[in-house]
């Protein structure tokens, strides 16, 4: 993750699969991680997504090579739409651990929503793809 974008802006995972995402904010601001379809947005302003892919999947998480609690990623809104995992510029990397269900094929969104949706609007989306 950095200004205003996410590399690889596509992902291909397998349903089935367990995945380890590991996430990295080489950028100079905050940035965040969601996944999911159909854009949500309030008073015009993209916030997140109204299908949340994490929704029903146990994810765990680890940085240094050691369990952390995922509450540890996650940054406390008001209205927050969805699981989301937000990094500080200049943290430690942190690895989700997930595995994908079957029910979850196709194609989702990543996408970054800080500053009021203004990563997103600046070009902070990428591609999940679950193959069957």
């Amino acid at each position: 993750m950095e200004e205003y974008r996410f590399d690889p802006s596509t992902i291909r995972v397998k349903a089935g699969q367990e995945i380890r995402l590991t996430l990295v904010n080489q950028g100079k601001e905050t940035h965040e991680l969601m996944i999911g379809r159909e854009l949500m947005t309030r008073a015009g302003r993209p916030v997140g997504f109204h299908q949340d892919f994490f929704d029903g999947v146990v994810v765990k998480a680890e940085r240094g090579g050691k369990a952390i609690d995922i509450r540890e990623l996650m940054e406390e809104e008001e209205e927050m739409h969805g699981f989301m995992v937000a990094l500080k510029p200049g943290s430690e990397p942190v690895t989700l651990i997930f595995k994908v269900p079957a029910d979850k094929a196709g194609e989702w969104q990543i996408g970054c929503f800080e500053n009021d949706g203004a990563h997103w609007d600046l070009g902070m989306q990428g591609r999940w793809v679950v193959q069957p």
